[in-house]
């Protein structure tokens, strides 16, 4: 318990530093250096680094699933058109290739979803505004970049410990839509 508490501490102090410099940061990732916490979803993972002792998710792409190399691409080029600068969205730290399974290395977000955020909390009207505003100019900011976001929901919104809207999963998004995939429809 304590080694998850002090992890959490540092990826926060790893968070706050990205956001006040808007560096990018590419690491290299091993699958090996990864323990694995907590099985979040069938395909994401709460994890910890045992060199450099941050939390991480780890999303893996496995071959026996639909279009694994398409949607890795597409997430993965998400995360580096949009380069790390949005403090609303989650961070990209690298990826990871072993045999059939592809990872993305992102960051660890501390919270709730923003459905048990809701449930489990008594919101004041300024909180209220606050999370709106963050996710509508997050939005905002992704299409400016050429994004068109096809799975907003509740659950691919993270409220942290400071109480901003954190915008998650992004394998279905798509840039610059044509004519013909406009009329189609895939995602909430």
């Amino acid at each position: 318990d304590f080694l998850i508490k002090r992890s959490q501490i540092r990826t926060r102090e790893m968070r706050e530093k990205m956001n006040s410099s808007n560096t990018k940061t590419s690491n290299k990732f091993e699958i090996h250096d990864f323990v694995f916490l907590y099985d979040m979803t069938n395909i994401v993972n709460l994890c910890y680094n045992i060199n450099d002792q941050h939390l991480y998710v780890l999303k893996s792409y496995k071959s026996e699933c639909d279009n694994p190399n398409q949607l890795f691409e597409r997430e993965v080029n998400f995360y580096r058109a949009i380069d790390n600068k949005s403090r609303f969205i989650a961070k990209l730290f690298g990826t990871i290739d072993k045999d059939t399974v592809k990872y993305i290395v992102l960051e660890y977000i501390e919270g709730e979803t923003l459905r048990d955020f809701i449930l489990n909390n008594k919101l004041d009207e300024t909180d209220k505004i606050k999370i709106i505003l963050e996710i509508t100019f997050t939005v905002f900011y992704i299409h400016l970049k050429g994004f068109l976001l096809r799975d907003i929901k509740w659950d691919n919104i993270m409220i942290d410990y400071n109480c901003n809207a954190i915008l998650i999963d992004f394998d279905l998004s798509k840039k610059n839509l044509n004519e013909s995939e406009r009329t189609s429809f895939i995602g909430s």
